[in-house]
């Protein structure tokens, strides 16, 4: 029997059509609801990303995963609800679940303690937990979608698991062995992080709108042009990074588009084409890692009601000194842009925070006029500014 490897994963969610994302072992073809798509490889890994269009806004959509046409989810003996796609509405309320820095780890002490009271402490994994509070719930109370606003996965701090499965690698003799190295090790970091029983039913029924963060690449990225610098000059850093948006790319990116927007996408519809797209992605993180132009991973999104802008706050930073910004003018055109329309709400969400208290945004303006030289050419540099 082929397996699912990771997901399947309820995406995007409109009105009448949704999306199913999913990574298998070997190449197939997928089904959801009498709709398919074939996998295509990036890689060595296969994925899928299912249109299913014309759905009866009025009822809930129970769903299985075919692969080839024999049954391949949920699987014999499940013991979680049939994953189902609800539907949008255009009227009405919208209980949108939200959040971000997700620390994965099993769902076991000592893990679930708090880091000051033992070393491989996350804490409560919110997801698992959210999970099991709606598996109590009738589905009338489960919030309509999730947004998750950066720091899906840990790449500069793995879990036991993963360390497990990649700690005999080595991909650069000097690069950091406690950070995922390149787009293989994050396939078994997305693997990690969302295969988890009741982590992996609530991502098969919550449509989810997903953003990255710093983490998934370095605690530090793209916090200035001198550690920007001081990055490129390693010999493992262009592994990392165009492995990080290759992986962010088919496993968070793709999912956050419409069926219409995937039709459109060029990149994405060679892929299609082809079913290869190991070159084609590895080309759009490099463009992607290049900080010359806007990026290409910000979206819009609507929710009923509301439309949703989610902005990328890191790969299309300006960081030369005296043009600091967290977007370029034209990202922030295509944003203004997007905010035309026919709705009642408009949600601006990025995975740093926009308006600051006075006390941290003094402290960001100070380092980095440090960093530009305000205190001579000793201290500059000198000074990474926050976030």
């Amino acid at each position: 029997m082929l397996e699912v490897r990771v997901g399947p994963l309820l995406r995007h969610v409109g009105e009448t059509d949704a999306t199913i994302w999913v990574e298998t072992d070997k190449p197939c073809r997928v089904e959801v609801l009498g709709h398919g798509a074939d996998t295509f490889e990036i890689e060595g890994h296969h994925f899928a990303i299912v249109c299913v269009e014309g759905l009866d806004p009025a009822v809930e959509h129970p769903y299985e995963v075919e692969r080839d046409g024999a049954r391949a989810w949920p699987p014999e003996g499940y013991e979680y609800p049939t994953p189902r796609i609800r539907l949008l509405p255009r009227d009405g309320s919208l209980r949108l679940l939200f959040g971000s820095c997700r620390a994965s780890a099993p769902h076991r002490p000592p893990y679930t303690r708090q880091r000051w009271w033992h070393s491989k402490g996350k804490g409560i994994d919110v997801l698992h937990t959210y999970g099991q509070r709606m598996l109590r719930q009738p589905s009338a109370l489960w919030p309509d979608a999730m947004m998750m606003m950066g720091d899906q996965l840990y790449a500069d701090e793995v879990s036991d698991r993963v360390t497990e499965i990649v700690g005999d690698r080595v991909v650069h003799e000097d690069g950091p062995r406690e950070a995922l190295e390149d787009f293989q090790e994050y396939c078994v970091g997305y693997w990690d992080a969302w295969t988890e029983p009741t982590v992996r039913w609530m991502l098969s029924t919550m449509p989810t709108s997903m953003m990255f963060d710093d983490h998934e690449i370095n605690d530090k990225w793209n916090t200035s042009e001198t550690w920007l610098a001081q990055m490129r000059q390693t010999d493992w850093y262009e592994t990392r990074i165009v492995g990080g948006l290759m992986a962010y790319w088919v496993y968070q990116h793709l999912g956050n588009l419409s069926p219409q927007e995937l039709a459109k996408d060029e990149t994405y519809q060679r892929i299609a084409e082809t079913r290869q797209g190991g070159t084609l992605v590895r080309e759009l993180a490099k463009r992607a890692e290049c900080n010359d132009g806007p990026s290409r991973f910000s979206y819009s999104r609507n929710l009923g009601r509301a439309r949703l802008i989610m902005m990328d706050a890191r790969t299309g930073r300006p960081l030369q000194t005296g043009q600091r910004r967290i977007m370029t003018h034209g990202e922030w055109q295509w944003v203004t842009s997007n905010a035309d329309g026919d709705y009642d709400h408009l949600m601006l969400a990025s995975s740093l925070p926009f308006m600051l208290p006075y006390g941290m945004q003094h402290v960001e303006a100070w380092s980095e006029a440090v960093t530009d030289g305000a205190w001579g050419k000793h201290c500059a540099g000198s000074v990474s500014a926050p976030g």
